[in-house]
């Protein structure tokens, strides 16, 4: 019988401090695969002030992947860097024909390039690691894919120390990727408290429960409402060619990009224009758009993007810091002054989900913060 439909299938919760409860979660059929999709040398790339490129390039595969199969769900993680996608045995051919189109055209295009891994779920059940898959119903037009068990932590740890799970991006493919909905449109986002907080945490003391520790954290940063990185008063379309390029470069380098380019200038001044003045269903883009953000998810690690004042952000770091010292928890870390957004909109007014990330390294940069800790902790563990 075909588990294709596994994860279109399965219910949704809806509300997120309940994201740690075993009950929403189901075991990932043995015969479906995790992919990878890394940016390579992203960190150069960021300190070469890239950042908000490699956060596009990193969304790029999930989108030509769900445009590749259409209109079935799948379920999928964006690293900031990078992406996790979970697909059936018999979508695997095709997609990662795909993924290495997309890794060609990003190399020629971006002058980036990705590295392609894939790893199948029976196996890691094999090695000890489990796959227990949920789906977090964030609004009538967004859901979200959350992993518990093991088994997407050993499946990255595997995949970057080991060159049998690591795939060839230079092999001959004919398909095309389909980029559409795949946007970079949105100004860097600031907000009332000052600083965005991107935050990695894995708990490493079976005696805890994330349930625990999130409550702790709201207590820090507030509510969901009182910490998202995203107001509707700082949502500003953009008109700078030199955050335009990233989209436009979809459609070419030379003339066909700066057609492009200048085409999306022109849709945003029409939106700008018409949310302005509330007129029709643009009334409630920005809403609609706050409700469909990434802000907060859960992969056997708990990811996060919130706005902090300066003490809300030394309470959250010496709480942190503590629990790291006494060995319950492995964390990272990265503050900004702004958030970034990249955005695949599959109806305008309609599905559509925005993913959010801290400016100037974001995820990419308290990965590599978490990755240190963990070392620390566990020097001889591969990370």
């Amino acid at each position: 019988m075909s588990t294709r439909n596994f994860y279109q299938d399965l219910p949704a919760f809806t509300e997120f401090s309940t994201a740690f409860k075993q009950i929403n979660y189901k075991n990932v059929p043995d015969d479906w695969w995790v992919i990878f999709v890394d940016v390579v040398n992203s960190t150069k790339a960021i300190e070469e002030d890239r950042y908000k490129t490699v956060n596009f390039i990193g969304a790029l595969p999930i989108v030509v992947v769900l445009n590749l199969l259409t209109p079935l769900a799948i379920p999928y993680v964006f690293n900031g860097d990078g992406a996790t996608i979970l697909i059936e045995d018999s979508d695997k051919a095709q997609v990662l024909d795909v993924l290495t189109a997309s890794a060609q055209f990003v190399d020629s295009a971006y002058g980036l390039q990705y590295s392609l891994g894939a790893i199948r779920v029976q196996m890691l059940r094999q090695m000890g690691g489990e796959v227990k898959l949920a789906k977090f119903n964030v609004s009538g037009n967004c859901q979200q894919a959350f992993f518990i068990g093991g088994g997407i932590s050993l499946a990255e740890s595997l995949f970057k120390n080991n060159a049998n799970f690591q795939l060839d991006t230079n092999k001959k493919t004919m398909l095309t990727p389909d980029f559409s909905g795949l946007e970079c449109r949105w100004q860097d986002i600031r907000n009332d408290r000052g600083s965005v907080l991107c935050l990695l945490l894995q708990i490493v003391d079976e005696k805890l429960d994330y349930e625990n520790i999130f409550q702790h954290l709201e207590g820090f940063v507030g509510n969901q409402k009182q910490r998202s990185a995203v107001h509707e008063k700082y949502l500003k379309p953009s008109f700078s060619p030199q955050q335009l390029i990233t989209e436009s470069k979809l459609f070419g380098s030379t003339h066909g990009g700066m057609l492009r380019m200048l085409g999306i200038m022109v849709e945003n001044l029409i939106g700008k224009f018409l949310m302005g003045f509330s007129i029709k269903e643009w009334k409630f883009y920005k809403k609609n758009l706050r409700q469909t953000t990434d802000a907060e998810k859960f992969d056997d690690t708990l990811r996060m993007v919130v706005a902090v004042t300066e003490n809300q952000q030394n309470l959250l770091i010496a709480y942190l810091e503590q629990q790291y010292q006494e060995k319950k928890l492995i964390y990272g870390i990265h503050v900004a002054d702004r958030a970034l957004m990249t955005c695949l909109i599959f109806e305008r007014h309609g599905q559509q989900v925005h993913f959010i990330d801290a400016a100037d390294g974001g995820y990419a940069f308290a990965a590599k913060q978490f990755k240190q800790r963990k070392h620390d902790l566990h020097p001889f563990a591969k990370l």
